[in-house]
């Protein structure tokens, strides 16, 4: 049975609460999603943040590479609202992509840069933070620690004009 967007809210919150950890919430958002219009979706996404850092459920989805919950809330997006809610930022202006990207999640940065065309998926890679770094700088260092050489291969092989940001200096010159 689908929740209404109270229900909705609720769960989104908790998940966001969790760091995007709890899987009860993950699948209570999945459902609450069936028939909601896409409006109220969007604006939940973007109002919803949590952590010091400030993510949204969108954020929280790509560091945890929850890619099913990813594609249920852009299902009925159009491109335009699907690059406006992956272009939010955190705190530090990271966006979604970059959190893919600096979480390892190959299949989830992957799924993100099909979910919107070319130009504003090479929007997205070229997004810099408020610290200077841009998505191949976040796919050369992860959060994890463990670095995946697929992720920046992708992202390289997806936009070959990409490569001299691998020599763009950040905030805090590295």
């Amino acid at each position: 049975m689908p929740l209404t967007i109270s229900e909705f809210t609720n769960f989104a919150k908790n998940y966001v609460r969790n760091l995007g950890q709890t899987h009860i919430f993950l699948s209570k958002i999945s459902e609450s999603l069936e028939n909601e219009p896409v409006a109220d979706v969007v604006a939940i996404v973007i109002s919803i943040r949590g952590g010091t850092w400030g993510g949204t459920v969108l954020h929280y989805a790509a560091i945890n590479g929850h890619t099913e919950l990813i594609a249920t809330i852009l299902k009925d997006m159009s491109k335009e609202e699907k690059f406006e809610v992956l272009s939010l930022g955190n705190t530090n202006s990271t966006n979604v992509l970059q959190e893919a990207a600096g979480n390892s999640k190959v299949e989830t940065l992957k799924f993100l840069l099909e979910s919107v065309d070319y130009v504003m998926a090479i929007q997205l890679i070229e997004h810099t933070t408020s610290h200077g770094y841009t998505t191949i700088h976040r796919a050369s260092f992860t959060a994890t620690g463990i670095y995946d050489v697929n992720i920046l291969e992708m992202l390289l092989n997806f936009a070959p004009d990409a490569k001299a940001m691998l020599f763009k200096q950040t905030n805090s010159s590295s």
